[in-house]
């Protein structure tokens, strides 16, 4: 949006526009969601091994001199209570592997701690201990936890009811995608309520295009025939064009073909007259 900002292009300003309003709109709900009981969200940013606790070690989570409420200490508790009771859904014989890791020592060790009743006697809270004290890792979230489900059962169950996505919002999102296809940069100028229209148009034409395939399909073809249709107009491929920095477009000729190249004289003597 920095860049935004410098440009003079009409359509870049209108983009900027846009994003700004959007960047406000998330802003008013997203502060909705601190009303949602047991801090999901934040919860969800603790179980990115990208982010987890770091995310909110900035200052714009520093506790609030008004109310002196501090969202660190609170986030943490609330993972800390999923935690407890998610604990006891996971059968002992799963943490079992993970405990040892953390019972297991030697005699060398065992005479120079001394006494070990005041360690920490349940050792699957060093689940949760492991997690946060650990390196932050990028890559897929749902990978992650598949990865280190048995490393950490407990979490990559709350991991995975917590990161569900719902299947309601799949078309909503398919439908808000199609709008790339329709407020395309160079036709800019539509009005919003042209681009719902064409949107909605979009999608129910698509949905009788479907369901008149669905239809010849179960009454021409074969079982294995119609997986395999079905599979095929399922693949789509989309062709991102970039969006340049630069001031002007620059248009590209697609109709222009390289002239080909001369033969030399043993090919052209080996071609029919």
């Amino acid at each position: 949006m920095g860049q935004l900002r410098r440009k003079k292009v009409p359509w870049k300003q209108l983009m900027l526009s846009s994003l700004d309003a959007a960047k406000e709109k998330l802003k008013k709900y997203y502060g909705e969601t601190d009303g949602i009981e047991g801090n999901l969200y934040a919860i969800g940013t603790i179980l990115a091994p990208s982010s987890k606790m770091e995310f909110f070690s900035t200052s714009d989570w520093d506790p609030d001199p008004k109310t002196g409420k501090d969202y660190r200490k609170e986030y943490r508790e609330s993972l800390q209570s999923f935690f407890e009771r998610y604990s006891q859904r996971i059968p002992s014989e799963m943490m079992q592997s993970d405990s040892q890791l953390f019972t297991t020592e030697s005699e060398l060790e065992k005479a120079l701690n001394g006494d070990s009743s005041q360690r920490l006697t349940a050792p699957q809270y060093d689940e949760l201990t492991k997690y946060l004290q650990s390196e932050t890792i990028k890559g897929s979230i749902r990978i992650f936890w598949k990865d280190h489900q048995r490393e950490f059962p407990i979490l990559a169950s709350i991991a995975r009811d917590i990161m569900s996505i719902p299947a309601t919002g799949a078309g909503v999102e398919r439908l808000f995608n199609s709008a790339r296809d329709v407020c395309h940069y160079r036709r800019g100028s539509l009005n919003p309520e042209t681009v719902r229209d064409i949107m909605l148009y979009m999608c129910t034409t698509r949905f009788d295009i479907k369901e008149e395939q669905r239809l010849i399909l179960q009454e021409y073809l074969l079982d294995h025939e119609i997986a395999a249709s079905t599979e095929a107009l399922n693949v789509q491929t989309h062709a991102f064009e970039a969006i340049s920095d630069d001031e002007e477009d620059v248009e590209i000729r697609l109709d222009a073909t390289p002239d080909a190249p001369l033969l030399s004289v043993v090919a052209a003597g080996k071609r029919p007259a």
